[in-house]
């Protein structure tokens, strides 16, 4: 779960462009665009650890990549703390839920 500065001022330039976008229809239909692009790549390299078993077959692979990827954006309310610790915490929980997702339940 990377969350150094490259990452933070990457997630603050998103942040910027999703405000910018609610007063330019042309820059929001870009950014859901690149969006559903993003999406759709995160879900076929999924779909290859499904077919091998490691992510629960029962699991919507488009909900686990909008999930992972809102997860991963929603982290700029970590940064906004500059605190080590949260970010810290953040990451032991985001791993944990992560993991959780790419364990198939055992019968």
């Amino acid at each position: 779960a990377e969350g150094g500065e490259p990452s933070q001022q990457s997630r603050a330039r998103r942040a910027s462009a999703l405000v910018s976008a609610r007063s330019n229809p042309a820059l929001a239909q870009m950014l859901a665009d690149a969006q559903l692009e993003m999406v759709d790549y995160l879900a076929e390299s999924l779909a290859i650890a499904q077919r091998r078993g490691l992510i629960d077959p029962a699991l919507p692979l488009v909900g686990i990549a909008h999930w992972f990827l809102s997860v991963s954006f929603g982290r700029i309310l970590v940064d906004v703390t500059r605190d080590e610790n949260a970010n810290l915490e953040w990451s032991t929980v985001a791993m944990s839920a992560l993991r959780s997702i790419l364990r198939p339940p055992i019968n």
